[in-house]
């Protein structure tokens, strides 16, 4: 049970709830009496010193619930260390046409930290990451905050790399499929491939790129169009 649903069986505000749980001065005593007593017999509870042992995994733009999607590897192995450390993950997903409030999001369940994949450059998540209270860290994203922790694959030079591999086995002909190309994860990757067209003197087409939402669908349909040019080779 969360914070969210603990109050709405209370008749109460999630914040209010959340203060009564971490022993407020601005709850009156029954109210908080009230909230922990109720909490107990559900089982809920926070951590030593009001710590929360609850992470959102939060995938915007992006599906982790099937194994052949590229989040579901990352889901999992987040999933085995916070496990290791009797952590709660709990995931949520949300498109940059709907993006959470993520103060609120993480006020009403009680989250301790939050871990963010999918975004975009422009996406109004980046915008609130400031006001969630919790450590945030982002996956395969870089941006120039503080109080934001990023962690990130070497995109450009891995890219490079693959095209000159692809070179060195005789293709000429190579398409690239991103993701979004809003995506900061994206834009690193199509630099890379640029690189190593130009490392390897093959000249840019612009018909050879194409962009996608990492679903099989999408990855049957690219490979079809890139069929029909006579692509030998995608990154």
């Amino acid at each position: 049970m969360t914070i969210k649903e603990i109050a709405s069986a209370l008749g109460l505000s999630a914040s209010t709830v959340s203060k009564a749980l971490n022993n407020a001065s601005d709850v009156s005593a029954s109210t908080r009496d009230r909230v922990t007593e109720f909490a107990r017999t559900v089982g809920f509870s926070l951590h030593k010193n009001g710590e929360s042992k609850r992470i959102c995994v939060l995938f915007e733009n992006m599906d982790s619930h099937s194994n052949s999607q590229v989040g579901y590897p990352v889901l999992t192995g987040f999933q085995r260390a916070a496990n290791a450390y009797h952590y709660e993950v709990v995931i949520e997903h949300c498109t940059d046409k709907n993006p959470p409030n993520l103060k609120k999001l993480c006020n009403e369940n009680n989250f301790s930290g939050l871990m963010i994949l999918g975004t975009k450059l422009n996406s109004a998540i980046i915008k609130e990451l400031d006001t969630t209270g919790v450590p945030v860290m982002m996956m395969d994203s870089y941006i120039k905050n503080p109080k934001v922790s990023c962690i990130s694959s070497d995109n450009i030079n891995s890219v490079a790399e693959i095209v000159a591999h692809l070179v060195s086995h005789g293709h000429r002909s190579i398409g690239f499929l991103g993701g979004d190309r809003e995506s900061i994860v994206t834009r690193e990757r199509f630099s890379g491939y640029l690189i190593g067209l130009i490392d390897a003197d093959i000249e840019f087409r612009s018909n050879l790129v194409r962009y996608g939402n990492y679903t099989e669908d999408c990855g049957l349909d690219a490979a079809d169009y890139f069929a029909d040019l006579g692509v030998t080779a995608v990154v």
